[in-house]
């Protein structure tokens, strides 16, 4: 029984491996901001977003997803004033807004934290959702302009093995130039 397991385990982690998607460098907001897209995503921004995006207060500036719309990156420049300092706290407001929602939408949260990247505090948050079309979710967001600048990520809760490794490297290449 032992070796079922780690054989299943095994092709997993293969599997994930050979899904690894090919990344390409996006400048955002007039080349202010830059960040890997996966190669062959559009950007089709869509006013109906605000509803694949129940978190995000605002209609995103930018929205990449694959073909069959199944997996999505969204980008929201918010009105909200925020600083580099700031994002600790907004990490706990996110943070509780979720646990508010946990038994609504059947939620779990995997992971979060701040990441120092090139001096600026960049906040995250996995989660998972049973209920709606997306299952796996990973936030993340930093200061920009004095603004809070969010992007979400979302894929089916059974792709998730496939991109969690993708969208960590998406993540951690987001850079914010100084004005």
């Amino acid at each position: 029984m032992k070796k079922i397991g780690f054989l299943v385990t095994c092709s997993l982690f293969v599997a994930a491996a050979f899904c690894q998607q090919t990344l390409v460098s996006k400048s955002l907001f007039d080349g202010k901001v830059e960040i890997l897209v996966p190669k062959g995503f559009k950007n089709d921004v869509d006013s109906n977003l605000i509803f694949t995006y129940p978190l995000i207060a605002s209609i995103a500036s930018y929205h990449f997803s694959s073909d069959n719309k199944m997996v999505n990156l969204a980008c929201v420049w918010t009105e909200r004033a925020m600083d580099d300092n700031g994002i600790p706290g907004f990490t706990d407001e996110l943070l509780t807004s979720l646990n508010k929602l946990k038994k609504r939408i059947k939620l779990r949260i995997l992971e979060d934290g701040i990441l120092l990247q090139d001096g600026k505090n960049i906040g995250f948050v996995k989660h998972t959702t049973s209920k709606g079309k997306w299952g796996f979710h990973y936030i993340f967001y930093t200061s920009f302009k004095d603004r809070l600048l969010i992007f979400e990520f979302n894929c089916p809760k059974q792709s998730r093995p496939a991109w969690e490794q993708t969208i960590e490297q998406i993540a951690n290449s987001l850079r914010v130039k100084q004005s």
